[in-house]
């Protein structure tokens, strides 16, 4: 994300830059002359071409961190979903374990019941 403090070094650089690229006999007024006729030298950038860029880092900064947010808000939905979905997995689990102890402990009953007096053979009431 560009903050202020950046977006400003990048338009002091693109200034720098402006100015190491024009001659040193240039007055302003002689490069507002040739911007207006057209024939503008390379290298020159515009007061309008400037407060283009600058426009153009101020949308940047904003679309950057709307979408921060927009990341913020999924990580938090995406978090509340997760904590949701472990939630009923620990109840699931829960409910294997207590079912597999009943069952275990119906599985006893049945191991000690098989020699009762009270079963057939087959296992079955009399």
């Amino acid at each position: 994300m560009m903050d202020k403090e950046k977006a400003e070094k990048l338009l002091e650089d693109i200034r720098n830059l402006v100015n190491s690229t024009l001659p040193e006999n240039d007055s302003p007024e002689e490069r507002m002359a040739l911007n207006e006729a057209g024939k503008r030298k390379p290298g020159i950038i515009t007061e309008s071409e400037l407060n283009e860029m600058r426009t153009l880092l101020r949308a940047q900064g904003i679309f950057m961190s709307i979408q921060k947010r927009e990341v913020l808000e999924y990580e938090q939905k995406l978090q509340r979903h997760i904590d949701r979905m472990e939630k009923i997995l620990e109840a699931f689990m829960l409910s294997v374990r207590r079912d597999m102890a009943q069952f275990e402990k119906r599985l006893e009953e049945y191991e000690m019941c098989k020699g009762c007096k009270f079963h057939d053979a087959k296992g079955g009431n009399t």
